[in-house]
């Protein structure tokens, strides 16, 4: 049955985010996805010692995608390229990433789960 939405219109559920060259994920059932943008910053004082510029520099982002496979697989090393197409956000979350991280959950009483985390430089791509 699909979910039923009563009163204010929200976004629900994760629609079409699929992870190339990571464990399992031709045939995952995407659970949650996050994802976080940050960057370096400098600050130059002026002689009063108050800021006067601050500069933002080598900007990133981090997605951190849960997974349920469909089949085990051996968790993919660092540094492994990540290609994510996505659909969700407007295709927000799409292009080359490079896994820095992950676990594998199970358990005897429930489902498998992957979780992978990846990071993304926006200027260089050394994925």
């Amino acid at each position: 049955m699909a979910a039923v939405k009563k009163g204010t219109q929200v976004i629900w559920s994760v629609n079409g985010l699929t992870a190339v060259a990571v464990a399992a994920t031709a045939s995952n059932i995407e659970q949650s996805f996050s994802k976080s943008n940050s960057s370096d910053s400098k600050e130059i004082l002026g002689d009063d010692g108050e800021c006067m510029t601050k500069v933002y520099y080598n900007e990133s982002a981090d997605l951190s995608i849960e997974v349920v496979p469909s089949t085990r697989a051996a968790f993919p090393a660092k540094g492994t390229s990540v290609t994510v197409v996505g659909t969700d956000m407007a295709g927000d979350h799409s292009g080359k990433w490079y896994l820095t991280g992950g676990s594998q959950d199970s358990t005897v009483d429930s489902e498998t789960r992957y979780t992978f985390n990846l990071k993304q430089y926006k200027a260089t791509d050394i994925g």
